[in-house]
């Protein structure tokens, strides 16, 4: 094996290795951030949803759903301390 092919492995596993870690430290940071966004309660939520499609005859539709209205309930939580915090 060629010294410049060995070399070249073994920089691709440093980068990738570099990449992975990085990758998973965001993930990190970004979680509890994304863990916390909560919606209000009282908080309309509505959705309908639409395809289009071609027929047989080559014809453009459109099929549109009802409309779905959600509201959000507000629910009991709590938060656990270790003693002394």
């Amino acid at each position: 094996m060629h010294a410049n092919a060995k070399r070249g492995r073994v920089c691709f596993r440093t980068w990738s290795f570099l990449f992975v870690t990085c990758l998973c430290l965001v993930a990190v940071v970004i979680a509890p951030q994304a863990a916390s966004a909560q919606t209000a309660a009282g908080t309309s939520i509505g959705n309908q949803a639409s395809a289009t499609y071609t027929d047989s005859s080559s014809v453009s539709r459109t099929a549109t759903s009802n409309v779905v209205t959600t509201i959000v309930q507000q629910v009991a939580s709590l938060t656990l301390t270790a003693n002394g915090a």
